[in-house]
């Protein structure tokens, strides 16, 4: 009897001790209240003109040889962080100061070179982001001491500039695998948002046609668990992922027509992008946040710029060039 007795007590106990076990990694973004990080995002895009094409009136012209063009674009975008509130997996009351909003475009075509800089009025400037639960999305506003800014800076910045979509939802087990939305890859490539870059002239950079393609963006964004490493003496653990994106934009103007006899003239431009990037994103499990991530892939774009003239004696003409280029992409982010 008293064996039976036994026996039952620890088959009563197994449930409760399989409950009890470990079934996964939380990987949680719960950073201690008043922490500040320093956010470093650095990417480098070398691209290079690999074919044109050429047609009138929509008949091909053979280019007998294909110019050698070359576009290097770096950015640099430097973030410190304050979580004044952390709560639900998220900040919900931080403080940013736009440490450092840089950007640069070098063009080389033959033997000439072109160099384009960019900067942001918001260099320098401190923001403070609060979470608003029932519209469920972050107010942002000047602090006390930059309150007399531009508060159209604002209008398109958002909080959320630690890699929350990226982050599992539970606990997870090595090999498992998730989706990320669309806009989280934005926030990926856009921490904290439109940062109004203009050029050396003061003019905005961003174009009706770059909205375009943000907004036609498609493709697929994968995570999988590949285990806790230890990297000194921190548990990380080690997310990859992978980025298959595809989008076009696409734009038509009149131009101004000296030739009065000329009608009309228009002239138009369309963008595609293909791009493929692989990832991997280390997470501080004891400290609550991301460690660093590093991005590599390729990036193809092509360029179409055509032109329509309307003749009242010959009717229409066209001219249209496309050129392709192939892209290759390193991006290193980290939080210190």
């Amino acid at each position: 009897m008293r064996s039976f007795r036994f026996i039952a007590c620890c088959a009563a106990l197994v449930p409760l001790t399989a409950a009890l076990a470990p079934r996964g990694t939380a990987i949680t973004f719960a950073p201690e209240a008043e922490l500040s990080l320093t956010k470093t995002y650095s990417q480098v895009l070398n691209a290079e003109l690999a074919e044109i094409l050429f047609s009138m009136n929509g008949e091909d012209v053979e280019i007998e040889e294909v110019p050698t063009i070359t576009i290097t674009s770096t950015e640099t975008i430097v973030l410190t962080d304050t979580y004044d509130a952390v709560g639900d997996g998220r900040p919900t009351k931080l403080t940013r100061v736009f440490d450092e909003l840089s950007r640069s475009r070098e063009q080389s075509a033959e033997e000439e070179q072109t160099t384009f800089e960019e900067t942001s009025e918001l260099e320098g400037l401190s923001v403070a982001f609060v979470w608003d639960d029932d519209e469920s999305e972050y107010t942002a506003r000047f602090t006390d001491e930059d309150e007399s800014a531009d508060e159209d800076l604002l209008d398109e910045l958002f909080g959320d500039a630690d890699m929350l979509g990226f982050l599992p939802r539970g606990e997870v087990e090595e090999g498992d695998t998730w989706s990320v939305e669309l806009d989280d890859y934005r926030r990926l490539f856009s921490p904290s948002g439109e940062l109004t870059f203009v050029d050396e002239d003061d003019e905005p950079s961003r174009e009706e046609i770059d909205d375009m393609i943000d907004e036609n963006l498609e493709g697929e964004i994968e995570c999988t668990f590949k285990g806790v490493e230890e990297v000194d003496d921190v548990r990380m653990a080690v997310i990859e992922f992978t980025i298959e994106l595809e989008s076009e934009g696409e734009t038509t103007e009149d131009m101004e027509v000296e030739d009065d006899e000329v009608d009309s003239a228009t002239q138009s431009r369309t963008i595609t992008i293909d791009s493929e990037y692989e990832g991997t994103l280390y997470f501080n499990l004891a400290a609550g946040h991301v460690a660093s991530v590093t991005i590599v892939g390729e990036s193809n774009f092509s360029i179409k710029e055509g032109v329509l003239i309307v003749h009242p004696e010959f009717g229409e003409f066209t001219q249209n060039q496309t050129m392709f280029f192939e892209g290759e992409l390193e991006g290193e982010i980290t939080f210190e």
